[in-house]
C-alpha cells in the first residue's frame, strides 16, 4: 500500500485517519461534514458491502456541521479534487470518475487541487485537521 502526495501544500495541524473502504471494496461515495465559517471539518468514504452502501468511520472526531454526500454509483473513482480556500482550509471535496466530478458541498471558492491515480486503486484516505480551520489537507491510500 502506498499514498498519493498531499492534495495541497498545507502541512499545518495533525494527521488524522487513516480510514479504509469497508471490506476493501471499491470506493463509490464520499461524505463530508461542512460547518459554516470553517468549510469541511470531517470526511469518510463509502462502498457497497452485502448489497448496501456502507461507510468507514469518520476521519476525525469533529461531528459539527451538515453531512453532504457525493456518490458515483456504477462508476470507478480515478481521482480526488478539492477546493482550498485561504483562512478556511478545504471547502469542498469531490470524486473524479469517467463522467466528470461529483462534488460534496458545491463551494468552489479558492484554488482547485487535484489528485489522480489508476482507476479503482484508491482504498482509503487520511487528512490533516487544524484547530480553528477543520480539514486543511488530504491524501489517498492506494492498492
Amino acid at each position: 500500500m502506498g499514498y498519493t502526495d498531499w492534495i495541497c501544500d498545507n502541512q499545518n495541524g495533525n494527521v488524522v485517519g487513516p480510514i479504509a473502504a469497508p471490506e476493501g471494496n471499491p470506493i463509490i461515495a464520499l461524505e463530508v461534514r461542512e460547518q459554516g465559517g470553517y468549510g469541511v471539518v470531517n470526511f469518510r468514504i463509502g462502498s457497497f458491502f452485502n448489497g448496501e452502501l456502507t461507510y468507514s468511520a469518520w476521519v476525525c472526531n469533529n461531528l459539527n456541521g451538515v453531512v453532504k454526500t457525493a456518490t458515483v454509483f456504477g462508476e470507478t473513482v480515478k481521482g480526488v479534487v478539492a477546493y482550498e480556500q485561504g483562512g478556511y482550509g478545504l471547502v469542498d471535496i469531490g470524486l473524479v470518475y469517467s463522467g466528470g466530478i461529483k462534488w460534496c458541498t458545491g463551494n468552489h471558492s479558492g484554488s482547485l487541487r487535484t489528485l489522480e491515480f489508476k482507476p479503482g486503486s484508491m482504498n482509503g484516505m487520511d487528512g490533516r485537521e487544524q484547530g480553528g480551520y477543520g480539514i486543511v489537507n488530504l491524501r489517498c491510500s492506494l492498492e
